[in-house]
């Protein structure tokens, strides 16, 4: 191996990479076949890694980012065990190209991805070999991170047995590998997980990202002692949310039972912002008929502390909004839908207005839209539009012409 290309190829990327969002985008290209190649003949260096990196499309780089399976591995397919060792024992003796942000580590990670996705066992036997306290740390959150699903529970053993590595990071991923393939066996072996993290104070309050089972036995789970000692962790939340999704109506009565409104409306914060947008407005669109089943006060609570949640995700709260029955609640629902939504989609802000019972009440929420000098510029037939609503509702010219002001070009 030519350790002096690799490191030419190094500081290569750390350049190209701390440049790559002011280079004009690339085409994502199909990713290219395995082809066996000689090490004599093309020495392995992370430049040409860089390179395909930086053709890989927006979405391919979220996934990545996301901890997704490797999605790599195509370009990887004809590097070899020797030579993604070599190039990361190059990256390893600067501390600077490990300890780099998102963009410069981002080759290095991807190969020790790679490598632990072909020979754990070889992965970790260079991970124990590195001397450099500060990069073994950074290496450790790459190893949680890429560290294969199905064997989770080896993934374990490593993290307790390299406990001085995570002191100041939280080892999530493997825990949340865990717990997904706990749960995969079902409540009772993933109470038995929870309790072992519990006895081994590993930490807990983290999202989970990954849907449970079909049919999981989440009432087992819920009324467990090691469920209840998560207290209102993220996990917990989103354990939570995972059963609103599954089941509703159990999921509602429980809570209900157990936290009234407010442990309800925390459950809904146990979504992740990484969700599937078509779950979260599911969610949402059936929480309206429970939520609506309940006395005024409390349907008035629960908003209360879900609107800001809903704000934050225009398209749920229109959900939400759109499989209520006329009541209060449905017209606050609507007001905050179409307040979300002003700012880039002005024809289903309008229907929302639209729902309200009260036209004076439509009129208000108009003049109550925040950031109006930020409203999306709207054309022509958009505003004819608006007029036309605004006339309907009774508006007088004074008030027209002020509330199309923030909507006209």
């Amino acid at each position: 191996m030519k350790i002096p290309i690799l490191l030419f190829g190094i500081g290569l990327l750390l350049g190209g990479m701390a440049s790559r969002m002011t280079q004009p985008p690339l085409s994502s290209p199909s990713p290219p076949a395995a082809s066996p190649r000689a090490i004599s003949e093309t020495p392995p260096n992370l430049e040409e890694l860089r390179q395909m990196l930086l053709q890989a499309d927006s979405d391919t780089l979220s996934l990545f980012r996301l901890n997704a399976e490797s999605p790599y591995a195509p370009f990887l397919a004809d590097w070899d065990l020797d030579e993604i060792r070599a190039a990361l024992d190059a990256a390893a003796a600067d501390p600077q190209l490990v300890l780099g942000g998102d963009e410069t580590g981002l080759a290095a990670s991807a190969l020790l991805k790679e490598w632990l996705r072909r020979d754990l066992d070889g992965a970790c036997a260079w991970f124990d070999a590195q001397t450099i306290p500060a990069v073994q740390r950074r290496l450790a959150i790459i190893m949680s991170m890429g560290w294969p699903p199905e064997e989770s529970a080896a993934g374990l053993e490593f993290l307790l047995s390299h406990r001085s590595f995570f002191e100041t990071t939280s080892p999530w991923a493997i825990i949340e590998k865990n717990i997904i393939a706990s749960a995969e066996r079902g409540a009772s072996s993933l109470i038995h997980l929870l309790e072992h993290l519990q006895s081994e104070e590993l930490p807990t309050d983290f999202m989970l990202r990954t849907d449970f089972p079909p049919g999981f036995d989440y009432p087992t789970l819920v009324q467990s002692e090691s469920f209840n000692r998560l207290a209102s962790d993220s996990m917990q939340l989103s354990i939570l949310a995972e059963w609103l999704n599954a089941d509703i109506g159990p999921a509602v009565a429980f809570l209900l039972e157990k936290n009234g409104v407010q442990g309800l409306a925390d459950a809904t914060r146990g979504l992740p912002f990484t969700i599937d947008p078509e779950k979260r407005n599911r969610l949402w669109s059936d929480l309206g008929p429970s939520i609506q089943s309940l006395p005024e006060d409390q349907q008035t609570a629960f908003f209360d502390q879900a609107s800001s949640r809903l704000r934050s995700f225009p398209e749920a709260a229109s959900a939400f909004a759109n499989h209520l029955n006329d009541s209060p609640l449905a017209d606050d629902a609507h007001a905050l839908a179409a307040h979300a939504l002003f700012r880039h989609d002005l024809t289903t802000a309008l229907q929302h207005l639209d729902a309200i019972r009260d036209p004076a009440q439509r009129l208000r929420i108009m003049e109550e839209i925040p950031n109006r000098s930020a409203m999306m510029k709207s054309s022509p037939e958009q505003l004819q539009n608006l007029h036309d609503r605004l006339v309907d509702w009774g508006a007088s010219p004074s008030e027209i012409s002020n509330l199309l002001a923030p909507f006209s070009p």
